[in-house]
């Protein structure tokens, strides 16, 4: 679709599903689930969208496509004031040029040949939400001087009409064009870039935010699990190095795509290099071997290591050598909390408790493991 209204509360069709919507999550956590894995020096940026989103100012989002301007856009929605009226995008690049104008202000009939009935434009659909106008770089010079008288006197007029109708819409623009560029260019009005960009907010590529990978993936694992394979519940330490060292042209919609694909063709319950694209897996520059020992923890456990994995070793054993590897690591990190390492790795509690005994993993009361952890093969 070239236009789409999606009321606050429903499914949104955008590079990242909203599934914190969906889990009941507030619009406060939605937000910290946003720039979940963002390094610190971007914590500023974090504090502008909260302080900005409840106020009624124009918003410039800028970034490559597939960044997530959609989804921030969105959520700069959902934390104004404006969060339960509509929340309606337009898609600038594409609107073919001679009807981009009814669909943004809608038409009487009559207006031109094939009008035989009038139309709502999105711009009225929109009531007292928002408006996200997508790649605005692409929008007809014609048009651009329309919008300004808009964004400047809050009123528009549909095609063929001269009653003048209010804009009550808040609205936010994103492109994925430098503006200054085009306006350079002559493509972009420059008065218009002026009056969009009050706040403006960039998102980087993936490529350039690695920390974000690991939690995204979790997240779109977690939700293609819960539709199709609740069977598949983590990742292996090769597969989430093979997810950080690609470069992602598509940004988190490749991800999101990856991870989709990834999940339906899992062998096991953790999703390996194996089942990642070919050009994910040609961007490793070697493959690790299993790590040979965890630290001890603070609290005075110790977990004994499995042993590194010899050459020869099956899929299956791998696979259950990788686990037990991930396994170890989220204990590690969480000092021995299972009910924090299993969020982790994306399983109960339960899960993790029988996942323990499984490889041998329980540890007495002095810390001495029961058995020695070693794979088990795949009895097929």
């Amino acid at each position: 679709m070239c236009t789409e209204q999606v009321p606050a509360g429903s499914n949104d069709p955008g590079i990242l599903e909203t599934a914190g919507r969906q889990a009941g999550l507030s619009a406060n956590q939605r937000h910290d689930a946003f720039f979940d894995g963002f390094p610190p020096e971007w914590s500023e940026f974090r504090e502008q969208v909260l302080r900005i989103a409840p106020q009624e100012i124009s918003l410039l989002l800028s970034g490559e496509t597939g960044t997530g301007k959609t989804r921030l856009g969105r959520l700069v929605h959902e934390l104004s004031s404006r969060a339960a009226e509509p929340f309606v995008v337009i898609d600038c690049g594409a609107v073919p040029t001679n009807l981009m104008e009814s669909e943004m202000f809608g038409h009487v009939r009559g207006a031109f040949t094939g009008a035989d009935r009038a139309r709502v434009g999105k711009f009225a659909a929109a009531g007292r939400g928002t408006i996200l106008l997508d790649e605005i770089n692409s929008l007809p010079i014609s048009l651009q001087s329309k919008l300004l008288r808009i964004i400047e006197d809050r009123v528009y007029e549909p095609v063929g009409s001269n009653a003048i109708q209010p804009m009550h819409a808040r609205i936010i623009a994103a492109t994925n064009a430098p503006l200054e560029q085009e306006v350079a260019a002559g493509r972009f009005r420059a008065d218009l870039y002026f009056r969009m960009n009050v706040v403006g907010f960039f998102l980087p590529p993936l490529r350039q935010r690695i920390t974000t990978i690991t939690p995204l993936s979790r997240r779109f694992l977690a939700e293609f699990a819960a539709r199709n394979r609740p069977d598949v519940q983590g990742f292996t330490p090769l597969a989430l190095r093979a997810l950080q060292e690609y470069t992602w042209p598509g940004n988190i919609r490749e991800l999101r795509n990856v991870m989709e694909r990834a999940v339906a063709l899992s062998r096991g319950p953790l999703i390996d290099v194996i089942d990642l694209p070919e050009n994910l897996r040609a961007r490793l520059s070697q493959v690790p071997s299993i790590p040979a020992i965890v630290p001890s923890q603070p609290d005075g456990h110790c977990w004994e290591a499995a042993p590194a994995a010899p050459r020869g070793r099956t899929l299956a054993e791998s696979k259950e050598a990788a686990e037990i590897a991930q396994i170890r690591e989220a204990l590690a990190k969480h000092r021995n909390n299972r009910l924090r390492a299993a969020a982790e790795l994306g399983i109960s509690r339960m899960g993790l408790y029988k996942k323990l005994h499984k490889y041998g993993l329980a540890e007495r009361k002095n810390g001495a493991p029961r058995t020695q952890p070693q794979a088990v093969s795949d009895p097929t």
